[in-house]
């Protein structure tokens, strides 16, 4: 089994050389650096696996050394823990909000830096074998699904293409009419499979929270009110919908809450049958705007909450689906970027019931409650 890498990067000659003979001691493999600049080169050069960084330096302090490696890929993941004699709650926010680890303060026992170093190595290699774990689920759902889903839809398109192909003349215009609109439809599904996936991956991409600026705000009872009439209209479901929604001005842009929204409505159209009500419902409380979106569908077991991600579809044998399994996997990703929170509740053959709820931007619009308690649309 390999050792463990550890650099480490302070100004005080006796303290760093104290540090080094503590941890070669313990069996780290030690890289060492008198400034925060040859701690940067280092870092690249090496990749170690933890960083032990004094904040106090000249020239290059460590701050500018976090900042160095979090910025540069290779060694943005590293862990890092700082080493300070400022014990003031101000710093030790200032380094926690830049992306360090952990921090510990000048004089520390020798046990205290040990105990440090080992939680934050153990906590990354967790993090990893997570991280693993879920890339390989990822890949398995995708050689599984992907193929599948890209098939059916292409097979019709070409299918009907080439029945026109060959002999239009011998089609009735009703007949040219309907096979047109398998085509679309097999397109659009093609479309949005594509769309998703490319949501998907850039979400994926991305740890930065969408927050907006004030001109690309819009009001939540407007988006989602215009979301759920379109999925209703194309489900042929308008008297199965119940509105109850409230005004506010969320900390999401329009497209995202568009797109969150639309996934989750529309799962409830697609989970449910026709006759059965899908509930929509809005409130604003302690600074936050929650929706609940409640459907009477087949609903989902507990373990199967607990295992909703990208590429995961549940009872595929039973029932006909479309699509890659990536709906709530957006909805979950949206909401994490904003700050937010998701939940599922879900009893089989009772329906489902998602709750998420955002940060306010702003208080709650001035403007006229919805009509009635509830309204069909």
């Amino acid at each position: 089994m390999s050792r463990a890498r550890v650099l480490v990067i302070d100004d005080e000659v006796g303290l760093l050389e104290e540090v080094v003979e503590w941890l070669h001691f313990e069996g780290y493999v030690v890289y060492s650096a008198g400034g925060g600049a040859e701690g940067v080169r280092l870092a690249l050069e090496h990749r170690p696996d933890l960083i032990v960084c004094d904040i106090m330096m000249p020239y290059v302090d460590g701050y500018r050394v976090l900042l160095e490696v979090r910025t540069k890929p290779e060694t943005a993941m590293i862990p890092f823990v700082f080493l300070s004699a400022l014990a003031e709650r101000g710093e030790v926010r200032r380094g926690m909000s830049l992306g360090a680890d952990d921090y510990v303060t000048k004089p520390f026992a020798r046990q205290e830096l040990l105990d440090a170093v080992q939680s934050r190595l153990e906590k990354h290699e967790e993090f990893r074998r997570g991280a693993a774990r879920e890339l390989d689920a990822l890949r398995l759902g995708m050689s599984v699904t992907l193929p599948f889903e890209l098939r059916t839809p292409i097979a019709g398109i070409v299918g009907f293409g080439q029945l026109l192909a060959l002999d239009p003349a011998s089609y009735s215009p009703a007949e040219i009419t309907h096979m047109a609109k398998q085509i679309a439809a097999h397109g659009e599904r093609l479309l949005r499979l594509f769309d998703n996936y490319l949501v998907f991956v850039q979400l994926e991409l991305t740890k930065d929270q969408s927050m907006v600026a004030d001109d690309e705000l819009c009001a939540t009872r407007t988006g989602v009110s215009a979301v759920a009439k379109r999925l209703a209209e194309h489900y042929a479901r308008e008297n199965d919908l119940k509105i109850e929604l409230v005004d506010a001005l969320a900390a999401i842009s329009p497209h995202l809450l568009d797109k969150l929204i639309n996934e989750l409505i529309d799962n409830a159209f697609k989970f449910s049958v026709a006759g059965t009500p899908i509930a929509v419902r809005s409130t604003v409380e302690d600074g936050r705007w929650s929706i609940l979106i409640s459907d009477q569908g087949r609903g989902m077991a507990a373990e199967d909450v607990q295992r909703v991600g990208a590429f995961t579809q549940f009872q595929r044998d039973e029932y006909e689906q479309q699509g890659l399994g990536l709906g709530l996997a957006i909805a979950r990703r949206i909401v994490e970027r904003n700050s937010g929170d998701l939940r599922i509740t879900s009893q089989v053959n009772s329906g489902t019931t998602v709750e998420v709820s955002l940060p306010l931007y702003a208080q709650p619009l001035s403007v006229e409650p919805s009509p009635g308690r509830s309204s069909a649309l």
